[in-house]
């Protein structure tokens, strides 16, 4: 039986259940039920630190049995006296490291399973750098290899790996494994998402750019999720050679390349469809699928109204012009 002793007693906070969950994109009535699912205590005690967890990007839905299983530890650390309160870790990360280094169970992972990704089933290389090798796995039981020695919940010494590995691939065909130097280095989903390092941390943007150095795609994401809504769009439609004029008087906006006209129509006040519609037109005009940019998974909120999208100073009467090149 679980006996709780200086834990935090707030249940769940409504208010903060509301924003966590339009962030992840998700019903509140969803994330209630995820949160009731994922907090082992029985009034919910750690779920404002878990909200904040999520709201921050620091862990995802899918962490929910390592969550459990650190949570765990920790009450058991706290009712022997062993460990700080759970407010004095910022990310589920530091309690696991903490946890580790008290009792060396629970999320510990186990050494680099020395194994050569190439000999698995479902493993293809898809590029190769003088340091790194980047593996696309379609294969659960091969993620659950490749990734052991990391702290990813898909590797082989975590109990649930092969579950949470299978949901991963169910939910987006493949995953991208980079080795480096003939170890794990880091993962990510198909459209550079979620990318980590073995610490299950986010790599640095310094890091991202040696990682993907010439990689148009990693370019084309990094000039959208940069700057002002306008900012990005023209930085897009620069990484694919497209241009596109909005006329704010007629509400009308086109979208070309070096053949001609894309595609165009008219809008209402809701500048949030005019850039969805003319990076749609944009990516689709190169061979891109639109649909695997997605907001959400960078933690960018929809524009609220014009000022967003091209700041304050903008005369909006006039035409909106972007050539390239």
């Amino acid at each position: 039986m679980i006996k709780l002793k200086s834990l935090i007693t707030e249940e769940i906070n409504k208010a903060q259940l509301i924003s966590t969950a339009k962030i992840l994109n998700v019903e509140p009535k969803f994330l209630k039920a995820w949160i009731e699912q994922t907090d082992v205590t029985p009034r919910k005690s750690f779920s404002v630190w878990i909200l904040k967890g999520l709201k921050s990007r620091d862990v995802r839905l899918e962490d929910a049995h390592r969550i459990r299983t650190a949570l765990l530890g920790f009450i058991r650390l706290k009712n022997a006296g062993r460990i700080e309160d759970i407010t004095q870790f910022p990310n589920l990360n530091s309690l696991e490291n903490r946890i580790e280094g008290l009792v060396g169970v629970g999320s510990k992972r186990k050494g680099f399973a020395n194994v050569n990704p190439e000999t698995l089933p479902g493993v293809t290389v898809i590029k190769k750098t003088p340091h790194l090798v980047f593996y696309k796995v379609i294969n659960a039981d091969s993620l659950s290899k490749v990734g052991e020695g990391t702290k990813w919940c898909t590797r082989f010494s975590y109990k649930y790996s092969t579950d949470i590995a299978k949901q991963y691939l169910k939910d987006n065909d493949y995953l991208i494994v980079i080795y480096k130097d003939g170890k794990p280095y880091g993962q990510y989903l198909n459209g550079i998402r979620q990318l980590k390092n073995v610490e299950d941390r986010p790599f640095t943007e310094k890091e991202k750019d040696i990682i993907f150095h010439g990689d148009k795609e990693y370019q084309i994401l990094k000039a959208k999720y940069s700057g002002t809504q306008l900012q990005r769009l023209m930085q897009v439609c620069k990484e694919l050679n497209v241009g596109f004029e909005i006329h704010f008087s007629s509400r009308y906006f086109s979208v070309s390349n070096e053949e001609g006209d894309f595609g165009g129509g008219s809008f209402s006040g809701n500048m949030t469809d005019v850039l969805s519609t003319i990076e749609e037109a944009a990516f689709e005009s190169r061979g891109y699928n639109y649909h695997t940019f997605d907001w959400d998974d960078y933690g960018i909120d929809a524009m609220a109204d014009f000022d967003d999208f091209a700041g304050p100073n903008f005369d909006k009467t006039k035409t909106l012009s972007f050539n390239y090149p």
